[in-house]
């Protein structure tokens, strides 16, 4: 699972760096406890993560996984009441074995997905 963090630049501009530094914080907060058990959550750059997610049946699992993601994300956005609210654009793959590509060819996917996911959220607020 490929996340990208939203409105970060726009955190930081409006209110600070410190700001910024708890937005994360509670992006990855709020992504690990969406993941749980199912799997591991890592940040990797300023405003990227990726969540590694196993399971018998993985599009089951992702998808629990993006329902408490979800869940979680409009908890924290109404109990905060914030101008920008939290929210992540995502995407994912799935790496089993028997297929013909490995896991970074799916880390790959899992970016493209987030991408066309990231422009459609921008689109939907234009």
């Amino acid at each position: 699972m490929s996340l990208d963090l939203n409105f970060l630049k726009k955190v930081n501009d409006n209110y600070g760096h410190e700001a910024g530094d708890h937005f994360i914080k509670s992006a990855a907060d709020i992504l690990s406890v969406a993941v749980g058990d199912h799997g591991e959550a890592y940040r990797v750059g300023g405003d990227e993560f990726l969540a590694i997610i196993y399971g018998d049946d993985p599009e089951t699992t992702y998808q629990a996984v993006v329902k408490e993601l979800l869940q979680r994300i409009d908890d924290f956005n109404e109990i905060e009441q914030s101008e920008i609210p939290l929210c992540f654009a995502y995407g994912h793959a799935i790496c089993s074995t028997g297929q013909d590509y490995s896991i970074h060819d799916a880390e790959r996917l899992a970016d493209k997905e987030m991408y066309a996911c990231k422009h459609r959220m921008k689109v939907e607020r234009e």
